[in-house]
């Protein structure tokens, strides 16, 4: 969804960067907190104010998830390799 900023973003990272980009995790609140909105969705209509937290969460997770995603792919070039060129 994010790709071509992630891209972007990435493309700005040296290896140790990348590698520890690559290790992030969410903290464990916010991921209980989206689990218990998304649970709480399937019985019934959200709050406003939880509709958004839930909608936030997941972009931020999808963002993390993607610029990881990019992280890797540089990650596995060879660490003298040039970068890709834009599309």
């Amino acid at each position: 969804m994010f790709f071509p900023l992630t891209k972007e973003i990435v493309s700005c990272l040296d290896r140790a960067s990348a590698r520890r980009l690559n290790r992030l995790k969410p903290d464990e609140a916010t991921v209980k907190r989206r689990q218990e909105l998304a649970d709480k969705e399937l019985h019934g209509p959200l709050t406003t104010e939880e509709q958004a937290r839930l909608l936030l969460s997941g972009m931020a997770l999808e963002f993390l998830a993607d610029l990881q995603l990019e992280a890797r792919s540089l990650l596995r070039r060879p660490a003298n390799a040039q970068p890709r060129k834009k599309t």
